[in-house]
């Protein structure tokens, strides 16, 4: 932050970039140099979309979410806020019973499930450590169905069903047409994208659709 701030007083002084978009970046820089000489992690900070863009590239460190794993001891309800005290912005925390977890997950699948209800877990462990890491990176999956397979693509959060089509292939994206939308639930409950077709549940949504965490989604193009 500091290197940046010393090139960006040399570039005010030599001039060829706009005057005021200097100013603007050393607002922001100084901004964080504040927030680091009173020790505070620049992920506490709020950013708007241009400040963003501006130090996205940078890589700082503090500016990157941390999650928090705690193993505890079997039969151990003690709340997480108690041992690690409050979370801030960009710090999750998660508590896991890693010894009891271990165990059940060497059962059968039938058996695990019923292991898991009866300690009062509602998903395995490994389950909320990646929806919580996809919570703090901001990120969601949706799903492609092809005759051969079914497969999971990660996409940020708030990302255009264009986006999502680019993501699969940049042949999609530049012959994009329409998208055909589905609740990954709700098509299992159908049977088949088909019979979600003649019943009127697969959604067409233009280039704009904001995707939503598990959406199964068919991608029409023309190239």
């Amino acid at each position: 932050v500091e290197r940046r701030l010393e090139k960006l007083a040399i570039e005010r002084q030599k001039g060829g970039r706009d005057r005021a978009a200097i100013d603007r970046e050393i607002a922001i820089f100084e901004r964080l140099s504040e927030s680091l000489e009173e020790e505070q992690p620049l992920r506490t900070l709020t950013y708007t979309e241009e400040e963003e863009k501006i130090v996205s590239g940078f890589g700082l460190l503090t500016r990157k979410p941390i999650l928090v794993v705690v193993n505890m001891a079997e039969g151990d309800h003690t709340p997480v806020k108690d041992i690690l005290g409050e979370s801030g912005a960009g710090l999750q925390a998660l508590k896991l019973q890693g010894k009891l977890e271990m165990e059940i997950a060497q059962l059968p699948a039938e058996e695990e499930c019923a292991f898991l209800a009866e300690y009062g877990i509602d998903k395995p462990g490994r389950e909320r450590v990646i929806q919580a890491s996809y919570d703090l990176l901001g990120l969601l999956s949706f799903f492609t169905i092809g005759d051969d397979e079914v497969r999971a693509w990660t996409l940020r959060r708030g990302a255009t069903a264009l986006e999502a089509a680019d993501t699969i292939h940049s042949d999609l994206a530049r012959g994009f047409i329409r998208a055909e939308v589905i609740p990954w639930d709700q098509l299992l409950e159908l049977g088949s994208l088909s019979q979600a077709r003649k019943e009127g549940k697969l959604r067409i949504e233009g280039k704009d659709y904001r995707v939503e965490d598990g959406e199964v989604i068919q991608i029409r193009f023309n190239v």
